[in-house]
């Protein structure tokens, strides 16, 4: 079983604090494109979709699906 990444650690720890900082979620996510892939398209879900134009960057998709969707 592959190792998961030292970025994904961090962002897990970053999410769990209650006054995480989003600029710095943000950057985190950015080092990673299938999570940042997997964000959008989940934000563009039926769940979360919040309009007719579909989401297409990393912060849009974390506000819409909020710290607990992530």
């Amino acid at each position: 079983m592959p190792a998961m990444p030292a970025s994904v650690n961090q962002l897990m720890l970053a999410l769990n604090n209650q006054d995480f900082n989003l600029a710095e979620i943000l950057s985190q996510v950015e080092k990673e494109p299938v999570i940042a892939a997997v964000l959008i398209k989940q934000a563009n879900s039926a769940k979360y979709k919040r309009g007719i134009k579909p989401v297409s960057d990393i912060k849009t998709a974390f506000i819409n699906l909020g710290a607990i969707g992530v």
